[in-house]
């Protein structure tokens, strides 16, 4: 009898056997690849898996070290003819650690290089760490803030003033590129520990050191309060005052509290 099925037969049971076995082997692949894909998808929804990662959330600024005075009472005053008899911006701020103090005055107009110009800040630290800095960080700090940049500066030198000898070097600001020529300056003193800094422009011509001397000699202590020991060194650096730089005092300009005729 002949194996071979005749044209109009069924197939041989061999290829049936093998056909059912592709189609459960197709079957089964697709089967475990839908159950894999759902896997994964449970994995991500009850937070096995990692989650994409979303920007963290921007951190608050620093709070500032110092915190400014609404309306400070005002401990320094200084009338100047070549400045302006009044100030122009009075600024005080308390360090909020350690309660330091630092006092501002500005004189003149915003715009240096028109008009004459005079910044001087007096800071007087308290417990907080102040650790001291080079006299060309100590004067482009005060342009900064008065929106300057300060592009040049020479060696300073000494300048006698009646609190004692003053650092001053001549100093080249900027603002939106255009530098004025002007005088940087500071102070630094021991007992007690009193920081002084700041700088001073003339307007139409350059400003000469001796009237810069005069310009601080005439720098007053208003408002000691309990501050005996700063009292106590502007009353000994009355006794140094030039007394050419006395009759130079603007028209009208009251005495100061240690000069005759003073509060």
């Amino acid at each position: 009898m002949s194996l071979v099925a005749s044209a109009g037969g069924s197939r041989s049971p061999e290829l049936s056997r093998a056909a059912l076995r592709g189609r459960i082997t197709r079957g089964a692949t697709s089967f475990f690849a839908a159950v894999g894909i759902f896997s994964v998808a449970g994995l991500a929804v009850s937070g096995l898996m990692p989650a994409p990662k979303t920007p963290a959330p921007a951190a608050p600024a620093p709070k500032s070290d110092w915190i400014d005075y609404g309306k400070p009472v005002q401990v320094y005053a200084l009338q100047t003819p070549e400045f302006g008899k009044d100030v122009r911006l009075y600024e005080a701020r308390r360090h909020r650690e350690g309660g330091g103090r630092q006092d501002i005055l500005s004189y003149g107009g915003v715009e240096i290089g028109q008009t004459p110009a005079l910044r001087i800040a007096l800071y007087r630290p308290g417990a907080e760490i102040a650790p001291l800095t080079t006299f060309h960080v100590d004067v482009a700090r005060q342009a900064a803030r008065a929106g300057l940049a300060l592009t040049r500066s020479s060696v300073p030198d000494g300048l006698a003033t009646r609190f004692g000898t003053v650092e001053v070097a001549d100093i080249m600001l900027a603002r939106d590129e255009t530098p004025t020529p002007c005088l940087g300056f500071r102070l630094m003193v021991g007992e007690p520990d009193l920081r002084v800094a700041g700088y001073a422009c003339g307007g139409a011509k350059p400003l000469d050191r001796p009237t810069l001397a005069c310009a601080l000699d005439r720098l007053e202590l208003l408002s000691p309060g309990d501050d005996k020991e700063l009292a106590k060194y502007f009353i000994a650096a009355e006794q140094a005052r030039n007394k050419a730089c006395a009759t130079q005092r603007p028209p009208g300009a009251k005495p100061g509290w240690l000069e005759p005729g003073g509060k």
